[in-house]
């Protein structure tokens, strides 16, 4: 919450992350919340909006086109999708001014046949995720994380995000230190409640992530 002048307390948005269905074709009424709801509740501060298309995996409808031994789209789904990418960001760019890159990803399940379809380009979401959060902001997204490291293990190739995901959680832990003998700014800042003791509980809990995120990535 953030306190103006009057004292009126108005609620803050960190981050919008809006999940598009990625097999659809119909995506006229996402733009419209785009464009009439969440934008304008944002301002000018708009980089704060992230676009994932889920259900990448099934996203044609002539075929499946999933490898399932390198559990990735083939090369023609991956065609498919980026041509999907390229669409929505001219459309949005086109409406709004706004220049922001969709991220497809697949969460991953098993099917009826006893296939099993693991989750593609979650580090990929996550990194972006972070990267759109304001540092102190991290910890409740580590805080939540799902500790199996398959979950992670199948991305693109454009970069390696579980490095970059531990580097997110360096930066906050260095922010932390910096604050940690201040513990009303580390502790209000992330848990909400000030004090040098919160404090010190937030460096544990930071190193603790840190642990955890070893033994994911």
């Amino acid at each position: 919450m953030d306190e103006g002048e009057d004292g009126e307390k108005t609620a803050l948005i960190d981050l919008v992350l809006v999940i598009l269905d990625g097999s659809t074709r119909d995506l006229g009424t996402s733009y419209q919340i785009l464009n009439e709801v969440i934008i304008p509740e944002l301002g000018d501060d708009t980089g704060r909006i992230l676009i994932a298309l889920n259900q990448a995996d099934i996203a044609m409808k002539t075929g499946r086109h999933w490898d399932y031994e390198k559990n990735e789209p083939d090369d023609t789904l991956k065609a498919f999708l980026e041509d999907k990418v390229t669409s929505i960001r001219t459309r949005i760019k086109e409406d709004t001014g706004l220049d922001i890159t969709p991220v497809y990803y697949c969460a991953g399940y098993k099917e009826e046949s006893g296939a099993v379809v693991y989750p593609y380009n979650l580090s990929k979401l996550l990194y972006y995720i972070l990267n759109s959060l304001p540092v102190e902001k991290r910890a409740a997204v580590f805080g939540g994380l799902n500790t199996d490291a398959e979950q992670y293990e199948y991305n693109d190739d454009d970069m390696d995000y579980n490095e970059r995901v531990v580097a997110s959680a360096d930066s906050m832990a260095d922010y932390v230190a910096e604050g940690i003998n201040n513990g009303a700014v580390a502790g209000f800042c992330i848990l909400g409640a000030p004090g040098a003791a919160v404090g010190m509980a937030v460096g544990a809990f930071v190193g603790g992530i840190k642990g955890i995120l070893s033994h994911i990535f």
